[in-house]
């Protein structure tokens, strides 16, 4: 049995390692990263928060308030005089336009932002779906252990009390028992806490979680390929071009800002009692030769600023996803390796065997047991760490 799931594994992770198609599957996170989607407190916080801050982009560019002003005034002999006065002052039209398309293109950026911070929290939720798969798998070989030092010890004991094995003998398989028993209640103390942490993320709610296996995954495309879509598709990237614009839209605003702005108004003069009065209209000119200054300066020194951080952070990424790249070969070429050792490798039952024909000394029996695990361990460990590469690269599949 264990020969045929190894000699499966080996076809597997040589289709990978070698670029051969696999197989579709359907991906066991599916579920649960769209339920951490509905459910996660953080996420449901910053929607929350992007809707605020596309509202606040949206005040602020339309004309400002008109004003109402009323004057009353005494003369000598009780002389009476009134004044009312109706005023708007507005900007010049280029200005509107530019508040216009900023808040819009403020309004893009924050939907970057939400993207981003959501491919971290569902980024998250499947790498604890992965931990999660890595523990169960470690759990059942754990257990496996656990059920073989158990059914040692008891024959073991049963033989010392007959005189067929020495004290020292019998303690090496304790040993091995306390060791096994162990390891196991730890991995479940680990198991129990990736879970949890998976219903944190899913607002605490319980998960519908309990796959065992993880998905066939089919072989990246040449890196040339893979990573320009892979910056194509990254919602950081896609915030510092959103940043850029901003910036130089934010350019022609300060520019138009430094136009004079205008006020038009209606004006009316009377005296109190009287039949005649005046009526009439104002007009008024601000110039910024103060307020402004070095505000075109500012936004020119900002648009350079998000232009250099959208470069390095494309330099950046480029560096990590080559990482990442690499990494995944190494992982999936010793994967293949270790999936021939395991295949070729003695199994427990043949050991077992061995031990009770007394063909096998003790110390020698443990060494081999010991090994035969220690391969398996470290595949699942090699297993967990190839299929979390992966999920960092299908991000931008989030």
């Amino acid at each position: 049995m264990i020969l045929q799931r190894y000699a499966a594994l080996l076809a597997l992770v040589c289709a990978v390692a070698g670029g051969r198609p696999a197989a579709a599957q359907t991906s066991p996170y599916d579920g649960v990263l769209g339920a951490v989607e509905a459910n996660n407190r953080a996420l449901e916080a910053r929607r929350h928060m992007a809707d605020a801050q596309t509202l606040e982009a949206n005040t602020g560019k339309y004309l400002e308030n008109p004003s109402v002003n009323y004057e009353r005034m005494w003369g000598k002999g009780g002389a009476k005089n009134n004044e009312w006065t109706v005023a708007q002052p507005f900007d010049f039209p280029a200005v509107y336009f530019n508040k216009n398309k900023l808040a819009r293109l403020r309004g893009v950026q924050f939907g970057h932002e939400y993207a981003a911070f959501r491919r971290g929290i569902l980024l998250q939720a499947k790498e604890l779906c992965i931990e999660i798969i890595y523990l169960r798998r470690q759990q059942a070989l754990f257990d496996e252990q656990l059920s073989n030092a158990e059914r040692l010890s008891a024959a073991y004991d049963r033989q010392f009390e007959t005189g067929q094995v020495n004290v020292i003998e019998r303690n090496r398989v304790e040993i091995e028992l306390v060791d096994a028993r162990t390891a196991a209640r730890l991995n479940a103390s680990d198991l129990a806490s990736a879970e949890e942490r998976l219903r944190n993320l899913n607002g605490g709610l319980a998960v519908d979680f309990t796959a065992t296996e993880y998905p066939v995954l089919a072989p990246l495309a040449s890196f040339d390929a893979f990573v320009e879509e892979y910056l194509a598709a990254s919602p950081d990237l896609r915030l510092g071009e959103s940043a850029v614009e901003v910036a130089r839209r934010d350019i022609s605003l300060s520019r138009a800002q430094s136009l004079p702005k205008f006020e038009v108004g209606y004006r009316y003069e009377g005296s109190v009692g009287g039949r005649d009065g005046f009526n009439g209209f104002e007009v008024g000119l601000t110039v910024p030769l103060f307020e402004n200054k070095n505000t075109v300066k500012r936004a020119r020194a900002e648009a350079r600023y998000a232009e250099a951080q959208l470069e390095s952070d494309r330099l950046d990424a480029r560096t990590v996803v080559r990482q990442l790249y690499d990494r995944e070969a190494v992982l999936a070429g010793s994967m293949a390796r270790y999936a021939e050792i395991l295949a070729s490798q003695k199994t427990v039952d043949y050991l077992n065997r061995a031990l009770d024909a007394g063909q096998m000394p003790v110390t020698d029996y443990f060494v081999e047991l010991t090994t035969f695990y220690d391969n398996q361990l470290s595949y699942l460990q090699l297993e967990r760490d190839y299929h979390l590469v992966r999920a960092q690269l299908a991000s931008m599949d989030l």
